[in-house]
């Protein structure tokens, strides 16, 4: 994909990803401080590390973050440490991908069918949600709200796991809807593209 293709690919994404997480979504307070957002903020920031490359999906999620923030602060202070949990929410679960990947092409026998770009099935995009957010949401987040704000992890962390229990599947279905029909049609465009020449 070309560079300018996917810098627009970007700012749709960041675009979206602000809308979701700043004005569709709802924080839950604990102690007087907005600690749990429920919302789909971290879909779009997710699917770009999956469309375009890892970094393009960190990059997403930090500007995502810090725009988002400067756009509506949400009554909180800014934390640079949430950028980097944005950040990082957009870049790992493309390394998980990668990773799964490049465990079947080790694998004997392998016949080279493994998911490659947007043929990534339900399950490893199910997986590298569930992973991101266990990390992120359940033990990163808590331990920087209670650093930040002396929220208390012990009343944190049970919030966030019923919440994660019921985002965790709904993200996983809604990026592999939206990256197979960006699969689709990307492969539409190479067709149309190559029919032309």
């Amino acid at each position: 994909m070309v560079g300018t293709r996917k810098l627009i690919y970007a700012a749709l994404l960041t675009a979206l990803s602000i809308v979701a997480s700043r004005l569709l979504s709802f924080m839950i307070p604990i102690g007087g401080v907005g600690a749990v957002r429920l919302g789909y903020g971290p879909v779009p920031v997710m699917l770009s590390g999956l469309m375009l490359g890892p970094w393009w999906g960190a990059a997403v999620g930090a500007v995502s973050d810090a725009l988002g923030y400067v756009i509506n602060p949400m009554g909180g202070a800014y934390l640079p440490q949430i950028t980097v949990v944005s950040a990082l929410s957009g870049l790992l679960p493309a390394l998980f991908i990668q990773a799964i990947h490049h465990a079947r092409l080790q694998r004997p026998h392998s016949h080279g069918n493994v998911p490659d770009g947007p043929e990534a099935g339900f399950g490893s995009i199910l997986l590298a949600v569930t992973f991101t957010q266990i990390l992120l949401s359940l033990i990163l987040m808590p331990v920087i709200l209670y650093q930040a704000f002396g929220i208390p992890i012990v009343v944190n962390v049970p919030l966030r796991l019923l919440t994660q229990a019921i985002l965790v599947p709904t993200y996983a279905i809604a990026i592999f809807a939206v990256y197979r029909a960006w699969g689709r049609y990307n492969a539409a465009v190479a067709g149309a593209s190559a029919g032309g020449r």
